[in-house]
């Protein structure tokens, strides 16, 4: 495919992932975590949201938590975006704080999930939240605590107030 544009190429790994077995999948995964091209994140990202067993969604998670191209982070973010409304979007939030990729552009979408989303997804962005925010600027940092002052946006996010107040707290102590 050397001639083929990364669109191309992602469309081409789409097809191919969604037509191959799980075992087949994970040996691609393989393959393609020591490849490393951005082109196939969104693709990966895909298969969490795809009816496939469990076992393969560890195993993209963890393909997902390796990656250290610093662009994979918005692919996530858009991603993360994407699959909002569905119930495997804490799967892609957890991948955020398990990879070593920085997410201080999408600060305020995690923001939003802790306000939004229900506390299993809460509990994921807190976890990125929570070292991602002391290393902001004190400007970044005051707009965030007044966003996290508001409180849940949502009922189904009431299960977050404590995280919420915990991290209001942990970036006022440290001014």
């Amino acid at each position: 495919m050397p001639n083929q544009t990364d669109e191309q190429r992602a469309e081409h790994l789409r097809q191919t992932l969604e037509s191959s077995t799980d075992d087949a999948v994970t040996n691609m995964l393989e393959h393609l975590r020591d490849e490393g091209a951005l082109y196939a994140v969104e693709p990966i990202v895909e298969l969490l949201f795809a009816p496939r067993s469990a076992t393969l969604r560890q195993h993209v998670v963890s393909m997902l938590a390796d990656i250290r191209t610093p662009e994979a982070s918005d692919v996530i973010a858009s991603c993360i975006e994407r699959f909002r409304d569905r119930p495997e979007l804490p799967l892609l939030v957890s991948v955020c704080w398990q990879s070593r990729l920085s997410f201080a552009e999408h600060a305020l979408l995690l923001i939003d999930l802790l306000r939004r989303e229900p506390l299993d997804t809460g509990i994921e962005a807190y976890s990125v939240l929570d070292v991602l925010l002391p290393q902001l600027s004190p400007e970044q940092q005051a707009q965030h605590v007044q966003l996290l002052r508001q409180g849940p946006a949502t009922e189904q996010a009431q299960g977050s107030t404590l995280l919420m107040q915990s991290l209001v707290d942990k970036l006022l102590d440290q001014s």
